[in-house]
């Protein structure tokens, strides 16, 4: 009886001392950030304390760097909390004195606790020269892996495709060159080198993602503000030639099939320069342009719904009609969200980090759904 009651308790106890640990989150994303090579490491959330874990890289020769006494964690509503104290860094004006480029300084900032039910924070340096911010700091350890994963495949996309580039402009001349001394070596050149070289490149892509973060973190902003407005203007054009050339996708499956990769490849860019204008300074005009992209994207899937519909009422349901039309429904419902998001962002008062969490939160909708089709569509259609 007494093994009875005391098991329980036992598990109780270690139920609710566990829930009193800290939790910590792992390299959190945020919106902004000032210094380049600055990161945050960890940040530990206990009911005594508030723990930033910091590592800075220094890049100059004799670089310095100090943390001021008024660093403060900002909540959502205004209201902010003051540092309490500093480790392994000296408190202004005293400084750390680098010995040369690429060392880096770990150090600790401890704040009182947060409050309850705070999702995101901002860390403000105040001083009077080059200071020190994180705007936007995700304090959901789920939502900073989800945002983190878009991230990671959208400058892997990036690196694979500049690869990919260098290596055409490669074999071009080195084909080139070969045939200037009567050599055809454009088969061979093909088979073994090319084939070999496209293996290799989302390794080498996955590669220069993990040893030079802060080139990919500059480049994969820049490509998104370039391209945004870019392939905007290029669907807008695309639409107009449409009408004018009088292709519709009601009756030309093939016409259809590419209708619906454009829709797909748009909506690919849309969450792709939502993720990375988080870190654009100049997010007003990126928000902007994508505002108008997201609803120019929604005519274009409410066009291939409507083609769907058409074509399942001519020719019937196949297991092909249905997945590429909940397919069309999941991503037409995915931008409904997000125009709404961008629509608050440019005429009311929210952040953009609120695209970003609507964003990572559909994503476990998309992977349900190709779940669904992988594994129950060939028992629900009998397929062998």
């Amino acid at each position: 009886m007494i093994k009875k009651i005391i098991l329980p308790a036992v598990i109780l106890f270690l139920l609710f001392t566990g829930s009193l640990k800290a939790q910590t989150i792992i390299s959190p994303n945020y919106s902004l950030k000032s210094h380049e090579t600055l990161n945050i490491i960890k940040i530990e959330i206990g009911s005594e304390a508030t723990i930033f874990y910091l590592r800075i890289e220094n890049k100059i020769e004799k670089g310095t760097f100090c943390a001021d006494k008024n660093i403060f964690v900002f909540y959502p509503d205004g209201m902010r909390s003051k540092l309490v104290s500093s480790t392994g860094i000296p408190v202004c004006p005293d400084t750390h004195q680098f010995k040369s480029p690429g060392e880096s300084l770990e150090f600790v900032l401890t704040f009182p606790p947060l409050k309850k039910g705070t999702e995101w924070i901002d860390l403000i340096e105040e001083c009077s020269e080059n200071c020190f911010s994180f705007y936007g700091i995700s304090l959901d350890n789920d939502l900073n892996k989800r945002i983190g994963y878009i991230r990671f495949n959208g400058d892997l996309v990036i690196i694979y495709g500049l690869i990919a580039i260098a290596g055409g402009l490669l074999t071009a001349i080195t084909i080139g060159l070969f045939d200037s001394i009567g050599l055809n070596i454009g088969k061979f050149y093909s088979e073994y080198i090319v084939i070999s070289g496209a293996a290799a490149a989302p390794v080498v892509a996955a590669f220069i993602y993990e040893k030079f973060p802060a080139l990919v973190s500059k480049t994969a902003p820049l490509l998104a503000t370039i391209f945004s407005p870019l392939v905007l203007v290029t669907l807008v054009i695309f639409l107009v030639t449409i009408l004018a050339a009088g292709k519709d996708p009601y009756n030309d499956r093939d016409f259809l099939l590419i209708f619906n990769a454009m829709l797909l490849g748009v909506m690919g860019i849309v969450i792709f320069s939502v993720s990375e204008t988080s870190v654009i300074r100049n997010k007003k005009f990126n928000a902007i342009v994508l505002l108008v992209l997201s609803v120019i994207t929604i005519v274009v899937d409410l066009i291939a719904l409507s083609a769907i519909f058409y074509r399942l009422g001519e020719y019937g349901l196949t297991p092909n009609r249905l997945a590429v039309l909940i397919s069309n429904i999941l991503v037409l419902i995915n931008l409904i969200l997000i125009t709404k998001d961008l629509f608050r962002i440019n005429f009311g008062r929210k952040d953009f980090r609120t695209v970003g969490i609507t964003v990572s939160k559909f994503l476990p909708v998309y992977l349900i759904w190709i779940v669904i089709v992988v594994f129950s569509f060939p028992f629900i259609f009998g397929m062998k």
